[in-house]
């Protein structure tokens, strides 16, 4: 039986999707199993002039460019489609276009190995990034369901294809979210279905909201105004009245999902939405409050 390499780095890029949190843990790995490895020393063999600027970038405090994101890459060895990645991952983690980011994050998943690990990860993403299923997984409920992807795509809105609701139909079944009965008909499994990694969560938690938000503001168009309901406000709070705000919202969701299992007739799928966020931003807010993006723009503003 061949003895494990000491030296080798163990360390999978495709586990992350913060790659500050990567380097991080990459450098300790190195630290430990390469002798002589310090920050000079990587600054050194990535070509860098400023010895600390590795633990500046995994600490938040600056941002990597496309030259540096190469210095890096060779210093830590990276090559072929784990260079890709990173370097994805990078763009990924400093971009805040929605869109553009909507599209790094496909790019990654695409990149990522067919293992068993991964393939049930990207099924759990796609769930939580394509809004027509949850849509589905809803659907089941209705009264007039019928078990057929023509008549489910249809039933979408906006419309899918057949093909779509196939695919979504088979995915939530390997995810543990629908389940068949004895007699062979869809229903609903109660599974808490989420990734183990706190990282990765808020990754999901993110592309999700950022689904239903686009869904929303398709749904202007595609819908006559007496069939939705629209509501915003502007206004000025005093502090700790969001939190205030919030607590009733949430009486409200569980009244709203209580009343609805309670009349057991359903007809149609309805999406209720609640957003709450600043329109200001505060000068005493902390850097752990703001995300990398908003740093780099408070880093302007001194």
């Amino acid at each position: 039986m061949r003895k494990a390499d000491p030296k080798k780095i163990n360390t999978s890029i495709y586990d992350y999707w913060d790659f500050k949190l990567f380097l991080k843990d990459l450098a300790a790995e190195f630290k430990e199993k390469r002798t002589g490895f310090n920050l000079r020393d990587f600054a050194k063999k990535a070509g860098l002039k400023t010895p600390g600027l590795l633990k500046m970038v995994y600490d938040g405090k600056r941002r990597l460019t496309l030259e540096t994101r190469e210095a890096f890459a060779l210093a830590f060895e990276l090559s072929g489609r784990q260079k890709i990645y990173f370097d994805t991952l990078v763009s990924y983690n400093q971009e805040d276009a929605p869109d553009k980011k909507r599209e790094l994050f496909d790019t990654l998943n695409d990149l990522r190995p067919r293992s068993k690990k991964y393939t049930h990860q990207k099924k759990l993403i796609k769930y939580l990034t394509e809004d027509y299923y949850v849509t589905i997984r809803e659907m089941i409920l209705l009264d007039d369901f019928i078990e057929e992807y023509d008549w489910m795509a249809k039933r979408c809105a906006p419309r899918i294809t057949a093909t779509e609701a196939k695919e979504a139909v088979e995915t939530l079944l390997e995810i543990g979210l629908l389940k068949r009965n004895a007699k062979g008909k869809l229903e609903h499994a109660e599974n808490l279905v989420q990734s183990e990694d706190y990282h990765t969560q808020i990754i999901e938690a993110y592309h999700f909201h950022d689904a239903v938000l686009k869904k929303a503001r398709a749904s202007l168009n595609y819908f006559e105004q007496h069939h939705r309901s629209f509501q915003s406000l502007t206004l000025t709070l005093p502090k700790g009245m969001s939190d205030e705000i919030i607590t009733k919202y949430n009486e409200f969701r569980d009244w709203v999902i209580n009343r609805s299992n309670e009349i057991g007739t359903c007809d149609e799928v309805y999406h209720v939405n609640f957003q709450l966020f600043p329109a200001t931003l505060n000068p005493m807010l902390q850097d752990e409050d703001l995300n990398e993006n908003s740093k780099s723009d408070k880093e302007k503003d001194k």
